[in-house]
């Protein structure tokens, strides 16, 4: 059986973050305060905008170590230091923040997005050690799942004829504790039962709206909210069978904290069991949950759109613009993403800003014998339905149009045939058009650009090809691995196109 929970163990390599936003505060202690250097020096850090890390390094240099220790607060702290790109944190904060009761502004909620639908991606939670030197010891799953691990750097060797250590090009190799045969068992681990080694973790996520910002985490050492979390996840998960990004265009899942009262507490010196009041990061789901799961079927949307009806209704309707000529472009390849096959000719790109024709003018149509059942309820039932899932999708219902043209001929709009097998293949499209727009949500693209990059990457017809769509989301789940560079790449290639 393997592991229960991400809690109880996790991969080797930890995912790359640009950004940190912290869960609480450090203060200085009694006798921080009582050190008027060590209070000057954490003042000017904190007026500095320097992260504890480095403001506890000064104290600690001038002053000695231990006069700083961790509080946690009803608020987050956003801290420039602690982002790669300095001014993400002011972007946050202005987009985000709250002025409450005491006048100050800060942040008590924010919107996130997950890059995967996989808890143990989601949440990174291990038992590490910490000495003076650096990291020690560290668990870690086991190849099969199957138990938790105990790891360390090995030994550095030497070079008999220099005596220095020998450089390795991948790193310190990593292997298993050689005094406990490798194996994690915290009940009877020295460091663990002297406070050194504790289950530390982190929750990664992007945020919606904060382009460039990359993967950020929120660092924790509380088990509950690591517990409750991944129930929340999984409950979400079961839901919708999905976790949601956005719903009508609004973010669906936040990231708040709430007051937990009397939360036990274990007090180990005394043997005993103490209570406490503690503030508990939650995930919370802005919205009626039923509506998340009403999200994940097209046909819940009951208005029809104006220029959807035209584009269906054929004659009289709008006269379609021209081809795009970046769909004539030859094909191009982001640096590393394979070559996809594409799913034939038949489909067309929807999401940009230029449709595709639909074959046959529409001064012929006045010409030509109404097709049977052209007019008929049914037709009329099937059209409406039809305009539903268009716009479930987001998708241009002109460009649509010629798509369903160019397939089943001018007049498809008009049999019931033809708008069954429209109804059908657009259904099909839901599921994975759904993945493909959380990913890239999540990397951060634009969707008016990943289309004119897909367009000519792919083929014109890759929208409404479901093989296709399967290729292109696998490649946005790969690009999670090399974020930047790949975002980087389908920037530099929508940008030579234009």
């Amino acid at each position: 059986m393997a592991l229960p929970s991400v809690l109880m163990g996790k991969r080797e390599l930890s995912p790359r973050v640009s950004g940190k936003i912290r869960p609480g505060i450090m203060v200085l202690t009694k006798a921080g305060q009582a050190n008027n250097e060590a209070a000057k020096l954490y003042d000017e850090g904190v007026a500095a905008g320097l992260s504890f890390e480095e403001i506890n390094e000064r104290i600690s240099k001038g002053c000695g170590a231990g006069l700083l220790r961790p509080i946690n607060t009803e608020y987050f702290t956003v801290r420039a230091a602690d982002f790669a790109i300095p001014e993400i944190a002011t972007l946050i904060l202005d987009r985000f923040a709250e002025v409450r009761e005491d006048g100050v502004r800060r942040l008590y909620r924010f919107p996130v997005v997950f890059g995967s639908d996989e808890p143990a991606r989601i949440m990174d939670f291990r038992f590490q050690c910490f000495t003076a030197s650096g990291l020690k010891f560290w668990s870690a799953e086991s190849e099969d799942g199957m138990e938790r691990v105990c790891r360390m750097f090995a030994p550095l060797k030497l070079d008999e004829k220099t005596r220095r250590a020998v450089r390795m090009p991948s790193g310190r190799e990593v292997i298993a504790r050689e005094d406990n045969a490798g194996r994690c068992a915290p009940p009877s681990c020295p460091e663990f039962q002297a406070g050194q080694c504790k289950m530390r973790g982190r929750l990664l996520f992007y945020i919606p709206g904060i382009a460039g910002a990359g993967l950020i985490e929120v660092p924790t050492g509380s088990k509950n909210f690591g517990f409750e979390s991944e129930a929340r996840l999984k409950d979400l998960l079961r839901l919708a069978g999905t976790l949601p990004t956005l719903v009508d265009g609004e973010p669906v899942l936040w990231l708040t904290k709430r007051l937990h009262r009397d939360i036990p507490m274990i007090d180990y010196e005394k043997g005993r069991t103490a209570r406490t009041d503690q503030w508990i990061i939650e995930i919370e789901a802005d919205i009626d949950m039923s509506r998340v799961r009403a999200a994940q079927s097209p046909l819940r949307i009951a208005a029809e759109a104006q220029s959807a009806v035209a584009a269906l209704a054929g004659p009289g309707g709008p006269k379609l613009p021209a081809a795009p000529a970046a769909a004539a472009a030859p094909p191009q390849r982001a640096p590393g993403t394979p070559a996809p096959q594409a799913s034939g000719a038949a489909h067309a790109p929807a999401g940009s800003s230029t449709p595709k024709p639909a074959p046959g003018p529409a001064r012929e149509e006045r010409t030509e014998p109404r097709a049977r059942g052209g007019g008929s309820p049914a037709v009329k039932e099937l059209r409406r339905e039809t305009n539903e899932l268009l716009q479930a999708l987001r998708f241009d219902p002109q460009r649509y149009a010629a798509h369903a043209a160019s397939k089943w001929g001018e007049r498809w709009s008009r049999t019931e045939e033809h708008l069954k097998l429209a109804i059908e293949e657009l259904t099909a499209l839901e599921p994975v058009l759904a993945n493909v727009r959380t990913s890239l949500q999540g990397l951060g693209l634009e969707w008016a650009a990943f289309d004119r990059y897909a367009s000519s990457s792919y083929s014109v017809n890759w929208l409404f090809g479901h093989e296709t769509l399967g290729d292109v989301e696998q490649e946005l789940m790969n690009a999670f691995k090399d974020r930047d560079n790949y975002v980087a790449a389908v920037t530099s290639l929508v940008s030579e196109a234009v």
